[in-house]
C-alpha cells in the first residue's frame, strides 16, 4: 500500500508538470477526488495559493466562474494576493466593501480589464470561454494573433475576440471544446467557463508560479527558472573548447587566452533576448529607468503595467524613460 501512494505521487507530479510542488494524493477537496478529471490541476491551484476553495474543503469544480473570481484567480497568479486598497472607487457597481474591490482594481490597473461598458464591472456576471480568452492572453503580456484562417469554425476572423482566442491556441492552452460533424474545430466562445476549467486554463498559460520573482536564487527550486538560466551557461561550454586547442600544437597556448576574452564579451547581449517585463509587475518601489538597458525594456514594462507605481512615465504621455538609450520602442501606451 505504501509503495502504491508514493507511485500515485510521483505519477501526479510528472503528469502535471509541477517540479517540487507537491500535489497531495489525499485530496485537498472533498469534492474533488483523486479520479475527477481535473484532480492534478486544482490541487496545483490550490498548492499555488490562487485559490482556498468555495467553502470548508469543497472547490464546486461545477459551479460557474464570475468575473470577481476571474480576477482574484489572475490577480492571485500574478504574485498581488494582498493589493492595496484603492484609494477611490473605479467601478460604480463594485464599492469599497465589496469582498473583491482591491481585486478587480488590481485587474484594472493591470490593464487586464476596462470594465462590462460604461462604469460598470458586472462582478457577478459568468466569465465566457470568449472573454476567459482576452484575459488570460492580457494577463500575459502578448498581443491577440489574426491570421487569416480561423482555427475554429464558430470564431470567425470578425468575432470580437478572435485574436486572443486564437493566440489562446498558439500557446497551447486549449484545443477548443469539440469538433463538428464534418472534423473541424469548435471553441464554443459563449459558453460559460466553470472552476474545474479555470484551473486548467490557468494551470496551462502560467505553467509556474507567479512569473514576477525578484530574485532568481527564490525560483530556483521550480522547473520555471532553469529555462531562463540556459543562456548563462553558454560559457562554460565556449571555455571548454579553448583548452583543447592548447594540447595539439605547441603554440596554441599563447592563442588560448585570444579566444577566452572574445567568448566572455558573449553573455552580456544574453539577458536581451530572455528580457521579462512581467518579473516586474508587483515590485514596488524596486526599480526605475536606471535599472533597463535600454528605453525599449522600460516600455515593455510600461506596456506590462500601465499603472506605472515607479513612474516610468513622468510626464505621462505614453513613453517611458525617453533618455534611456536605444534600441526604443515609442509607441505610446494607453494612460
Amino acid at each position: 500500500m505504501r509503495r502504491f501512494v508514493g507511485t500515485l505521487t510521483l505519477l501526479l507530479l510528472l503528469v502535471g508538470g509541477l517540479g517540487p510542488r507537491t500535489v497531495l494524493a489525499t485530496p485537498t477537496f472533498t469534492d474533488v477526488p483523486a479520479t475527477y478529471w481535473a484532480y492534478t490541476q486544482i490541487e496545483e491551484f490550490a498548492a499555488r495559493g490562487i485559490t482556498t476553495g468555495c467553502d470548508t474543503k469543497l472547490y464546486c469544480p461545477e459551479r460557474g466562474v464570475t468575473r470577481a473570481e476571474m480576477a482574484v484567480f489572475l490577480d492571485r497568479t500574478l504574485g498581488y494576493a494582498n493589493p492595496p486598497t484603492p484609494a477611490s472607487q473605479r467601478f460604480t457597481d463594485v464599492p469599497p466593501g465589496y469582498w473583491a474591490y482591491a481585486f478587480i482594481d488590481q485587474f484594472a490597473q493591470l490593464g487586464i480589464t476596462t470594465g462590462c461598458g460604461g462604469t460598470e464591472f458586472c462582478p457577478e456576471r459568468g466569465v465566457s470561454r470568449a472573454e476567459m480568452a482576452a484575459f488570460l492572453i492580457r494577463a500575459l503580456g502578448q498581443s491577440p494573433l489574426m491570421p487569416t484562417t480561423p482555427t475554429f469554425a464558430d470564431v470567425p476572423t470578425d468575432h470580437p475576440q478572435y485574436g486572443y482566442i486564437e493566440a489562446l491556441v498558439a500557446r497551447g492552452v486549449t484545443t477548443g471544446c469539440s469538433t463538428t460533424g464534418n472534423g473541424q474545430r469548435l471553441y464554443c466562445p459563449d459558453r460559460g467557463v466553470n472552476r474545474a476549467e479555470m484551473a486548467v486554463f490557468i494551470t496551462r498559460a502560467f505553467p509556474t508560479p507567479a512569473p514576477i520573482p525578484s530574485p532568481s536564487p527564490s525560483t530556483s527550486p521550480s522547473p520555471s527558472p532553469a529555462p531562463s538560466l540556459t543562456p548563462s551557461p553558454s560559457p562554460s561550454p565556449s571555455s571548454s573548447p579553448s583548452p583543447a586547442p592548447s594540447p595539439s600544437p605547441s603554440p596554441s597556448p599563447s592563442p588560448s587566452p585570444s579566444p577566452s576574452p572574445s567568448p566572455s564579451p558573449a553573455p552580456s547581449p544574453s539577458p536581451a533576448p530572455t528580457f521579462d517585463p512581467r518579473r516586474y509587475i508587483g515590485q514596488g518601489d524596486k526599480y526605475n529607468c536606471t535599472d533597463f538597458a535600454n528605453q525599449a525594456q522600460a516600455q515593455a514594462v510600461l506596456r506590462a503595467d500601465p499603472s506605472d507605481p515607479n513612474v516610468l512615465d513622468g510626464n505621462r504621455d505614453g513613453i517611458a524613460c525617453e533618455s534611456n538609450p536605444a534600441p526604443r520602442d515609442l509607441r505610446p501606451v494607453p494612460r
